[in-house]
C-alpha cells in the first residue's frame, strides 16, 4: 500500500503505546492525512511525466517523415514544430522550448 517499514513500525508503535483506542485512532489518522498527501503529491508528479511524455511521443513521432540527410543539430529549431520541442525532446540537444 506505499508505507515504507518505518511507517508501519510507527503505525505498530503507536498502536501499543496508546492508552486509548481514540488515542491512537488520531495518531493513525494523522499518519493516514501525511501518506493521502504524499500520494497526492505523486500523482500530480506522475499526471506531469505522462503529459510531458505524450507530448515528446507525439514529437517524435513526426521525425519519421524528415529527410534522412538532416542534421541533428537541426532538430531542436525544427520547422514542423512551430512551438518547439517538449522540455524531454528539448533536453536531448541542450536547448530549451521557445
Amino acid at each position: 500500500m506505499g508505507f515504507s517499514l518505518p511507517d508501519i513500525r510507527e503505525l505498530l508503535h503507536t498502536w501499543e503505546v496508546s492508552g486509548s483506542a481514540s488515542g491512537a485512532m488520531a495518531r493513525i489518522r494523522e499518519l493516514y492525512r501525511q501518506k493521502l498527501e504524499e500520494t497526492d503529491a505523486q500523482l500530480k508528479r506522475l499526471q506531469e511525466l505522462r503529459h510531458e511524455l505524450t507530448a515528446s511521443v507525439a514529437y517524435l513521432e513526426t521525425c519519421e517523415v524528415c529527410d534522412p540527410v538532416r542534421l541533428i543539430s537541426a532538430c531542436p529549431h525544427c520547422e514542423m514544430h512551430r512551438c518547439g520541442a517538449p522540455d524531454l525532446v528539448a533536453g536531448l540537444h541542450g536547448s530549451r522550448p521557445t
